[in-house]
């Protein structure tokens, strides 16, 4: 009897020994994997965040460079059109001003009497 009571105790101490194996490789499987759940979400979040940060940092240039090339484009578009009045008005001035035009006619007498 003595004999088969300590096999009984045996078989129990080795039971729950086994019993708490489980539980704890069951625990230390949940834990794993909340670690490396945590870890891939984190690393997700970092990656969205830095292509989220480097498209805005790209949106802001390509906006900076259209707006200079714009700017750049209506000064040139102003200058040119400032010019050609510009030249234009020196143009209409010269031909109804009546010394230009005596200028000229000299100058004209002038080459007739050397010929």
């Amino acid at each position: 009897m003595v004999c088969i009571r300590s096999r009984i105790s045996s078989s129990k101490k080795t039971a729950a020994a086994a019993a708490t194996a489980a539980v704890e490789l069951v625990v230390l499987v949940v834990v794993v994997v909340v670690v490396v759940v945590v870890v891939v979400v984190v690393v997700v979040v970092v990656v969205v965040v830095v292509v989220v940060v480097v498209v805005v940092v790209v949106v802001v240039v390509v906006v900076v460079v259209v707006v200079v090339v714009v700017v750049v484009e209506v000064v040139v578009v102003v200058i040119v059109v400032v010019g050609v009045v510009v030249v234009v008005i020196i143009i209409i001035i010269c031909r109804n001003n009546s010394s230009y035009n005596s200028c000229h006619s000299r100058s004209r007498n002038r080459n007739s009497v050397l010929l």
